[in-house]
């Protein structure tokens, strides 16, 4: 049953996400450096493949391969890294989910997302960055004019190369950016709140998607305020990444080949850490809105 909740309930669920790593610290942060490093694991394995597959026919730069070619051949690797979040995103919630009912939780629950009774509905989430690409080209269509897609990728493909160019201006602007903003804020929000509800309810994808959009329309005034917190948040892990970077700079120019690992090491843990701590919030969010129906909760034990 949705609930509805306060305007400033998001308040409540970032505080509570900054507190859940206090009762499981070790085993929260081993469980998301762990799922986190196996799917960029499985990303770059498939784009390595993919480079040597793409090498061996002899397609290996770009002006051999027309723009139709390869996006074909990168569709495989381009739904995977689609896919490749919900199962983090559902594997972190089981874990915050496990510490937060006071259940026995072990590392391995970061990879929950791999039930056989889960991954198929977690692979059908993949419609929310699909359907976000298709009316992100609808708006590009409607609100910047009959040929702005087409120069707009013009544009790109020259700075892409290294030269000089600028993007063409919309004929509605305003209107482009609002749509454009709202349709960002509802696929970020579908796409956090949508893997924990398939992950601790068992819903199917579709029953998940009209779940949590039944959930946002009737507590719009909280989800706003989430939307503003999360466009907050991400300023501040802009400022975070840029002062990392200067840093990694620094290590690597007196330590070149330590420094190199460091700096990698630096960027990985502000990257788990985030990821680990907006997944905390969207499951505080999802609890609040949805209850904490004691027949929820799924098994702890894993099948693969």
């Amino acid at each position: 049953m949705i609930q509805q909740v306060n305007a400033l309930a998001p308040a409540q669920w970032v505080l509570k996400a900054a507190n859940t790593g206090a009762r499981s610290p070790r085993v929260l942060l081993a469980g998301a450096f762990s799922v986190i490093l196996a799917f960029l694991g499985v990303l770059f394995a498939a784009g390595v493949l993919l480079g040597g597959m793409m090498g061996q026919q002899g397609t290996g730069s770009a002006e051999s391969l027309d723009p139709t070619s390869l996006l074909m051949a990168s569709a495989p690797l381009m739904l995977l890294a689609m896919f490749a979040p919900q199962l983090v995103i559902a594997g972190l919630a089981q874990l915050v989910h496990l510490i937060e009912t006071g259940e026995p939780v072990r590392v391995r629950d970061a990879f929950a997302g791999l039930r056989r009774d889960r991954i198929l509905s977690l692979c059908g989430l993949v419609v929310i960055p699909l359907s976000t690409i298709g009316l992100t080209l609808l708006i590009y269509r409607v609100f910047g004019g009959e040929a702005y897609l087409e120069n707009y990728m013009a544009a790109m493909q020259k700075i892409f190369s290294g030269e000089m160019a600028m993007p063409p201006e919309p004929t509605h602007p305003f209107a482009m950016f609002v749509a454009t903003m709202t349709l960002n804020w509802l696929c970020y929000a579908l796409q956090l709140f949508a893997p924990i509800h398939v992950m601790l309810t068992g819903r199917s994808a579709p029953g998940a998607i009209v779940d949590c959009l039944r959930a946002f329309v009737r507590n719009l005034p909280a989800m706003l305020f989430a939307g503003l917190l999360g466009f907050i948040a991400m300023i501040g892990v802009t400022i975070l990444m840029v002062m990392a970077l200067l840093l990694s700079a620094v290590l690597v120019k007196f330590m070149p080949v330590l420094g190199s690992l460091l700096a990698t090491a630096l960027m990985l843990a502000l990257a788990v850490v985030g990821v680990l701590f907006w997944v905390s919030c969207g499951y505080y969010g999802w609890r609040a809105m949805f209850g904490t129906d004691p027949s929820l909760p799924p098994k702890t034990d894993i099948e693969v």
